[in-house]
């Protein structure tokens, strides 16, 4: 699978548990939604950081483009570190949450995407799509059990 595929499927996963999750629950399997939620976004943001993005931020064609994606990257990461069930800004926080993950989904697609397949070409991307299949059976699975309740990450 090319990683422009995989990283559209993240996207879509990631969107249908925040629209679940949307309705404000803070019941014990919304916490533990919402902690499945930051691990999926952190696993996401880490692939984009150490493969997608370093591969496009040479080509001139994509150079601001990813200037402007390892910003939001940085800025869902900062909102993911303030974002606790127990706060009263919760409903906020998750509202701003969705808004920068939309956000950020339909630019890629939209933009970067479709730049990505021009510029690397079908080998490339699946040999990097390889790297983060790799990348994320490394990796715990999300809502891993050592998270808590109330606990930031």
């Amino acid at each position: 699978m090319k990683v422009t595929q995989l990283l559209m499927v993240d996207h879509e996963q990631v969107m249908a548990m925040l629209n679940a999750f949307a309705n404000g629950d803070l019941e014990p399997s919304g916490v533990a939604s919402f902690w499945k939620i930051k691990d999926a976004l952190e696993l996401h943001s880490e692939i984009e950081k150490t493969i997608f993005y370093p591969a496009l931020e040479s080509f001139a064609e994509t150079s601001s483009l990813i200037e402007q994606s390892y910003g939001e990257s940085q800025e869902l990461t900062d909102l993911l570190a303030e974002m606790s069930p127990a706060e009263s800004m919760w409903d906020d926080q998750v509202s701003k949450l969705r808004d920068l993950v939309t956000k950020h989904a339909d630019k890629e697609e939209r933009e970067l995407f479709p730049r990505a397949e021009s510029l690397l070409g079908e080998k490339e991307l699946v040999r990097m799509g390889e790297e983060a299949q790799k990348l994320k059976s490394e990796q715990p699975r999300t809502g891993s059990s050592t998270r808590t309740r109330g606990q930031a990450g």
